[in-house]
């Protein structure tokens, strides 16, 4: 592994390797936390102003870690390496590092629900949604707060992960 040494790996970055949405909620009902819904991360990364980016309007590469600039790593960084890229109510790495998993089934017409006041998730759809680009992202179109996928709840990538959030 070049770039940076080797003993930060697993202590401070996000974990990712084998990392399903099946296997995520296992870890969570033991811990008592939650994945947040779609809505809850999108507005975290956007803000009531709906940012394009967590950190403003204008694309910078030296806010976070995508394949514009891996800072030196191989991958992903240290959680919270980009503290100026953080969002509005002061979350970290919400673009870049790692795409990262949300409770919802992935829905199409998502935003037309939002817009008419149903934040309600989804009961099924053709997978679950994945937000925020990760260090394999090659263009700012796909770190954008709005940028979203689909995984099936099997399936992982070594740039897919997820932050917790309290039950409520």
């Amino acid at each position: 592994m070049g770039g940076k040494a080797l003993e930060d790996v697993h202590l401070k970055h996000p974990a990712v390797d084998l990392v399903t949405w099946d296997s995520c909620q296992e870890f969570l009902d033991k811990t008592g936390l939650q994945l947040p819904t779609e809505a809850q991360w999108e507005y975290a990364a956007r803000g009531p102003e709906g940012r394009t980016y967590p950190w403003g309007n204008t694309w910078d590469k030296a806010l976070c870690q995508s394949a514009a600039d891996l800072h030196g790593y191989m991958g992903t960084t240290p959680v919270g390496s980009f503290p100026d890229g953080a969002s509005w109510c002061g979350a970290l790495d919400m673009a870049g590092n790692v795409s990262e998993l949300c409770a919802d089934w992935y829905d199409p017409d998502a935003y037309a629900r939002y817009a008419t006041g149903d934040l309600a998730p989804p009961r099924t759809g053709s997978g679950k949604v994945v937000r925020g680009g990760s260090f394999e992202s090659q263009t700012p179109l796909w770190l954008r707060a709005t940028s979203r996928g689909r995984v099936p709840p099997s399936y992982s990538i070594s740039a897919e992960g997820f932050r917790c959030a309290r039950r409520v």
